[in-house]
This record gives C-alpha cells, structure tokens and sequence, in this order.
C-alpha cells in the first residue's frame, strides 16, 4: 500500500498501526509546525521531524509530540486553521468505529456494497448518470480497492462504471470520516467522496467532489430538505487535487461541520444539526453526468480506462 511522507504521527488507542500522512501547506496558508511522535503502538519511540509549512496567510497550530505514549500532544494557534479532526488531538479523544484498509484480495461484502441502495431496494442505474453500475467494475489490488470507469456499453447506457458503500452495514451520526484518493481527471468524469443516507436524498455531506474536466476546483457540500425544497451549503476550493493521492476528511459535530485535506483546513460551518440528522454512511462514485445541467460529457479526449483508487476509509467517534 503507498504511504506518503511523514509529517506527523499518530499513534491510535485501538491496538493498531494505521500510516501516517503529511500536513501540507497550500499558497497564502501555513501548515504550523509539527513535532510528532512514533507512528507505531502505544509507547514506541521518537519520531518524526518538524516540518514548517510556508505561505503568508494565517498561522495552523502547532502539534508537540510526546515520546513516552507515542501520540500527538495538545494544538494551539487560531481555531479557523487549527485542525479539528483526529490530526493534532490526543488518540484518546477519539475511538475507531469502522475501517477498511483493503489489503484483502477480494472485496469485504459485509462492509461493501457495490451497487446503489435506497431503503430496501438496490438500483445499478440513476438519473443525471450515463453509466451502468457493474459489480466487476470494482476490485482489490496491491492493498487498494480500484473503481474503474470505461467505455463499454451495457444496455442503454454508454458507459459502465463502479460504486462503493457500506448502507445498510454501517452508518453513524456525527464523527470524522476520512478515505485516502486518487481521483481521476478527464472531460466526463465525476469523483464523488459522500456520506449518504439509506433513507433517502438528501440528507448527504460531499466530503469531495471533483469534476474530471475542471479538476481545480473541488466542491465541498452539505443537503438537506428545507421546508419546501431542497437546500445546500457549499463551498469551492482552487487547488487541483486530481492524479494524485490525497486525505480528505470530514469533521462532523454537533457544533460544526469541517472539511479538510491533507490534514488542512478547507472550509467549516457552525451548527450543522439544525439541517442534518440521523446516521449517514461512506460512499464514493466515478461517474459519468449527462450534459442535462450543463456538465461536460466524454469525448475525443477522455482517457479511457479511469480508475478511482482508494487506498483506505475510517471512520472515529470522540470519546469526550
């Protein structure tokens, strides 16, 4: 599996060595600095280096490691740009509820569905889409699960793609959830990173969404039924996160709603649970839009075969 560089470490309370990955700095934002521990178990040895981010923007925190417990000690600096989320807090703050590395050789079924669900009906087609949902379209391979997008016409639809999530397996209500990506760019595209009710749309958070013909500006949402439509937050990032692997995570509460990547602030909302409510599970699509709203459809350029490759999802409820 590909781990990138290290930055900080965490060392989690479940018994269990996850990877660490890097706090990056974007232009006109510092990451602050870090001094992390061992990334192993509980009472491992030092660790890693500090490592400043650069830029002219606001200050992030700074995370001081602790040798003797191998965890990441307490954040500091402003709040809008200090982390939230399991980077920068005590592994006790937060307990491991739900998780796939996907270093297995076949897909695990009691976690995974790899067709739609709504309520108690499963569907392999949508409106909006051109492709049909295939089961064969997603796999297990060198510790990564692979959804692959193609130009193979099953029926009416065009194009044959794939979905992953776990409704009706699992679902939770508030927490941080996070999945490490690569998503694919190229005209038709669209890489979805949800959490999605089995009740219904909405409620649903997109914790990314990047259009393959536009890969620089990600859409980061949330949607709920208002009282007489449906209504939405969003927000639109400026950084081109397509091609290569990347954490983003979703900070639910209470109190707030925040997205992030790479461990990086990106956008936060107070008082998210006066439009959701009820338990929401991890999903991720490649699609393929129709041109009805205006979305840039498959053509001569598009680089067929496209493959979503999720190197791993988890998912952590506070403790406190």
């Amino acid at each position: 599996m590909k781990r990138v560089a290290l930055a900080c470490a965490l060392a989690w309370s479940v018994g269990c060595e996850f990877p660490p990955y890097a706090v990056r700095a974007d232009a006109g934002e510092s990451g602050g600095n870090s001094a992390g521990a061992g990334g192993g178990p509980l009472n491992s040895g030092a660790g890693g280096v500090a490592q400043a981010g650069t830029g002219g923007g606001a200050t992030g925190g700074a995370l001081a490691g602790s040798v003797s417990d191998g965890g990441s000690g307490g954040t500091a600096g402003d709040p809008n740009t200090s982390s939230n989320s399991p980077l920068g807090q005590l592994a006790s703050d937060w307990r491991l509820t739900f998780h796939d590395e996907f270093d297995a050789p076949v897909l695990d079924t009691s976690k995974w569905n790899t067709v739609l669900r709504l309520r108690d009906t499963s569907f392999r087609e949508w409106g909006g889409r051109q492709e049909f949902v295939a089961d064969e379209n997603v796999h297990t391979e060198n510790g990564e699960c692979v959804i692959v997008a193609e130009n193979r016409r099953s029926g009416s639809h065009p194009f044959t793609s794939g979905a992953l999530n776990s409704a009706g397996n699992f679902a939770q209500e508030h927490g941080y959830f996070e999945a490490r990506l690569m998503m694919p760019s190229g005209n038709g595209f669209w890489s979805v990173w949800a959490l999605t009710s089995l009740d219904g749309w909405p409620p649903a958070i997109y914790g990314a969404e990047i259009y393959g013909a536009e890969p620089a500006t990600p859409h980061f949402s949330f949607w709920w039924q208002g009282s007489t439509a449906v209504q939405h937050q969003s927000y639109q990032g400026a950084n081109d996160y397509a091609n290569a692997y990347h954490v983003y995570g979703i900070d639910w509460q209470q109190a707030y709603l925040a997205f992030y990547v790479d461990g990086r602030l990106i956008k936060r909302w107070n008082n998210p649970d006066s439009q959701l409510s009820g338990s929401l599970s991890p999903s991720i699509n490649l699609s393929i839009p129709t041109a009805d709203n205006g979305a840039v459809v498959p053509d001569a350029t598009t680089p067929w075969p496209a493959q979503l490759r999720i190197d791993w999802i988890r998912v952590y409820e506070k403790t406190l």
